[in-house]
């Protein structure tokens, strides 16, 4: 026995599926955002502690630039719980030799075993 149509063509059926698959695509893409969202936190708070590390190097430096007696050497400490370590060793290298009163100064903060953050000459130290 045929089946009788509704009076708007039998599409009731039909707008409920129609339903169905859009709110699937919402869900897919709401995943897909709430990822987004995750790995750009993720990114942001990486690039934070970077700028606060470099923060914290680039004080370490001014320091160093205004004491006249800085020597060769390591310095360890902590500042804002960050730990960090200074290595000051007598410039070298260069084309007249090395000079007098200069220092290299490389900078580490907060994985002492990484590369120095910061590395700078300060001129006018003491040897």
């Amino acid at each position: 026995m045929p089946r009788a149509k509704d009076a708007d063509g039998g599409e009731d059926g039909m707008m409920l599926t129609e339903v169905l698959v859009a709110l699937a695509i919402v869900s897919l893409l709401s995943i897909a955002m709430f990822r987004v969202f995750a790995t750009t936190a993720d990114t942001v708070r990486r690039v934070e502690q970077s700028r606060r590390n470099l923060d914290i190097a680039e004080d370490i430096l001014s320091r160093l630039t205004r004491q006249p007696d800085a020597r060769a050497g390591r310095t360890s400490g902590s500042m804002e719980g960050i730990v960090w370590q200074v290595d000051l060793r007598p410039l070298t290298g260069t084309a007249r030799g090395a000079h007098p009163r200069a220092l290299v100064a490389r900078i580490r903060v907060d994985n002492l075993a990484a590369p120095p953050l910061l590395t700078s000459v300060i001129v006018g130290a003491a040897p």
